[in-house]
């Protein structure tokens, strides 16, 4: 009740937006330049002040944290507000209910804080999801669905709007929890794991949840919600429900401009060729490949190189020792002989072979 009153009762201001969630406040302003955002908001704090003061109210201003939301490169170099005689520092990334919002609305950290959150999650179910656990298939799907899918879906209609590779890197996730649950193999397609659980894919998901938020914003009473939506309500609902559609399009709509693009380049110039006369088909060999093979430095001269060509181009002879007659092969013999005897004629007494007395 007292809060109720307490926020009945909260200071406001013409150009200033504030949004309340329990003990959760946020303070907007929109203006042309940074620095008019920082007045207002300085000039508002001091009202601000006069009131907790009146009704004892503390802030824990180090919890307390500014951001600045401006498309393009801003560097900021603005002082920082001051509430209570402390500092409320310019920051690039802000948590608010959960969800962090960077100063380009990326979502980068968002994502990759609750990929370590599933990660963790999905680590601590393990032995409960895994092929040994006697679970049965259709309780392990209620796990998934009570404990981690919320993780991942927890603010999609806001965060939805990040580029695909981002998202994909949460589908990898949850085809990682599908293939525990369903001991499926790695080469397994994605479609039957999901078509096996009936569980729906991440994108068609939040799809899902984005279109259900939005029909229902025409009936919100927050003038923050209320300022997003068309003039026509019936509008409002058909585009949103096609926001899925035109995200998907979107994915393969750059690529198909390319090829049309690409298609009507080569148009032109088959145009132009024919325009020229020249021939349709290339010519055969039109230039001459020379390789140079890198190899070390020879040492041979001139008449090395042609002795070894003379080398290469003597024929192999034949083996005729078959045709020699015996006359031939005792001559031979015979010469043999008395080579070697005039060749012990020749020694000297030291040079002669001495022989022991067994030998003798």
């Amino acid at each position: 009740m007292i809060y109720s009153i307490n926020a009945h009762y909260f200071p406001t201001s013409p150009r200033v937006e504030v949004c309340l969630f329990a003990d959760d406040a946020v303070i907007l302003n929109q203006a042309n330049t940074p620095q008019e955002v920082r007045s207002t908001l300085q000039k508002y704090l001091v009202k601000l002040k006069k009131w907790l003061k009146l009704w004892r109210i503390s802030i824990n201003t180090f919890k307390s944290r500014a951001i600045i939301f401006k498309k393009g490169s801003f560097k900021n170099k603005l002082q920082p507000l001051k509430l209570f005689r402390n500092n409320i520092a310019w920051h690039d990334e802000v948590e608010y209910l959960g969800v962090i919002l960077d100063k380009k609305f990326t979502f980068k950290s968002h994502l990759s804080k609750i990929t370590c959150k599933f990660k963790h999650r999905l680590q601590a179910l393990h032995k409960l999801l895994y092929n040994r656990s006697k679970l049965s298939l259709n309780n392990k799907r209620q796990i998934y669905l009570q404990y981690l899918l919320p993780i991942i879906t927890y603010a999609s209609p806001v965060w939805g709007i990040a580029a695909d590779y981002l998202i994909d890197h949460l589908q990898i996730l949850q085809h990682r929890a599908l293939h525990l649950i369903l001991n499926a193999p790695t080469y397994m397609k994605r479609i039957h794991l999901h078509k096996d659980l009936k569980i729906p894919a991440l994108t068609s998901r939040i799809k899902k949840l984005a279109t259900s938020f939005h029909d229902q914003v025409v009936s919100y009473s927050n003038n923050l919600i209320n300022i997003q939506s068309f003039v026509d309500a019936k509008e409002q609902s058909a585009a949103l429900r096609n926001l899925g559609d035109v995200l998907e399009e979107d994915r393969f709509k750059i690529p198909h401009q390319k090829k049309q693009k690409f298609a009507e380049q080569t148009k032109l110039l088959q145009a132009q060729i024919d325009a020229w006369g020249l021939p349709p088909k290339p010519i055969d060999a039109p230039f001459q490949v020379i390789v140079h093979k890198k190899c070390r430095k020879s040492s041979n001269t001139e008449e090395e190189s042609s002795a070894k060509k003379q080398r290469t181009d003597v024929t192999a002879t034949q083996n005729r020792s078959a045709q020699l007659t015996v006359e031939h092969m005792d001559l031979c013999s015979s010469r043999h002989l008395h080579s070697q005897r005039d060749s012990r004629c020749s020694r000297t007494p030291e040079e002669a072979p001495r022989t022991s007395d067994n030998h003798r």
